[in-house]
């Protein structure tokens, strides 16, 4: 994920990208929230995703729903730093947050 954030493309890992590039974008907020929310728009199709009973996913395309969730999305994003692409100092953080890790690993 690190090298799709990087290059702002999504791909399988060890392989090239086969899209358009920048079609990844990675946001970093401070806030934290409380669920795994997911929303995809292909073409004029907009679905949302919401995680149900830990490992399974329920999904709408009910408009209202749809079109409420890419506004609180929207919202959200305005409030975030974009991490992907550009932003590399941003980024470092979350480098140095896996070497806490590590450290943390280690001692056990």
């Amino acid at each position: 994920m690190e090298a799709e954030v990087k290059s702002g493309e999504k791909f399988v890992p060890g392989c090239t990208p086969l899209v358009s590039p920048e079609n990844f974008h990675l946001y970093h907020n401070k806030v934290l929230m409380g669920h795994n929310t997911i929303q995809t728009i292909k073409h004029d199709q907009i679905k949302g995703f919401i995680n149900h009973n830990v490992l399974n996913f329920m999904m709408t395309t009910v408009e209202t729903f749809c079109r409420y969730t890419y506004l609180t999305f929207q919202h959200l994003m305005r409030k975030s730093s974009l991490i992907s692409v550009t932003n590399e100092s941003e980024r470092s953080r979350f480098n140095n947050l896996r070497r806490v890790i590590e450290i943390d690993k280690n001692k056990l």
